[in-house]
This record gives C-alpha cells, sequence and structure tokens, in this order.
C-alpha cells in the first residue's frame, strides 16, 4: 500500500506542478517515508489536500517531510492556531489595510493563481475576485 500512496502522491504533484505553475520534482526519502507509513483516514482526499497544501508553501523544487501535514501534525509547529500569533496593536489597526495585506499575501503563496490564493483565504473565487476589486488590486 506505501507504493500506492506514493504513486498517488506523485500524480498529485504533476498535477499542481501545472495548476500552480511551480516545478517540484517530488519528495525527499523523509517525505517519502511518512507519506507510506501515514494511515491515511481520509483517504484520497487527505492525501490529496496534503499535497497540495505542501506544493503551495514548499519554496524549494522538493517536498520534505516537514512541508506535509499530516493529521494533528502542522507543518507550523509553533501553533497550531494560525491566529494565535495575531496582536492588535494599542491604537488599532485598519481593517482594510488587513484584508488588502492577507489577499497580496495569499497571491504571493499562489503564484498569482486567483483560485489557489482564494482557497488560502477559505472564499470562493468570486469572493476573492470581488476583494480583489474592492482593493484596486486587479
Amino acid at each position: 500500500m506505501g507504493d500506492d500512496i506514493l504513486m498517488i502522491a506523485r500524480h498529485f504533484v504533476n498535477i499542481f506542478n501545472k495548476e500552480f505553475r511551480k516545478q517540484i520534482s517530488g519528495f525527499t526519502p523523509d517525505a517519502e517515508s511518512n507519506l507510506r507509513n501515514y494511515n491515511w483516514p481520509g483517504n484520497v482526499r487527505e492525501l490529496r489536500n496534503a499535497i497540495e497544501r505542501a506544493m503551495i508553501f514548499v519554496e524549494e523544487n522538493i517536498i520534505d517531510a516537514p512541508d506535509i501535514q499530516l493529521g494533528n501534525l502542522r507543518r507550523n509547529t509553533v501553533s497550531a492556531d494560525p491566529l494565535a500569533s495575531i496582536q492588535l496593536p494599542p491604537d488599532g489597526i485598519s481593517f482594510e489595510a488587513v484584508e488588502r495585506k492577507l489577499l497580496q499575501d495569499a497571491l504571493e503563496k499562489s503564484n498569482g493563481n486567483q483560485s489557489q490564493a482564494a482557497r488560502l483565504l477559505h472564499l470562493t473565487r468570486d469572493a476573492f475576485r470581488y476583494r480583489l476589486e474592492k482593493h484596486d488590486l486587479l
């Protein structure tokens, strides 16, 4: 079953290479070992999501073990809650400025792919485009 998992994972890498305009060559031996040994309770959908997340955030041309989020293991082990590190400045901050920055960051992380950027922010593509227009980012 482990080799089947790797074959499917490589297939998803090929798909996401095209979608995200990346050139990820595959996995390090540690990443392959983690993929092979994980139970995959969510089946193929969980594998697809794990590879998609890794492809979005990986900065090298190969996916390493820390790049893959499996179950409760997080790529960023500082905090499971990404909002935990956000601090409201004493004088406050413009919500519009925060929203604009999030849109820009999502576009940067997705190499300009609006559909993928929308997924990063848990928005529909239409809602994402609406916000881009609102902030003159189109």
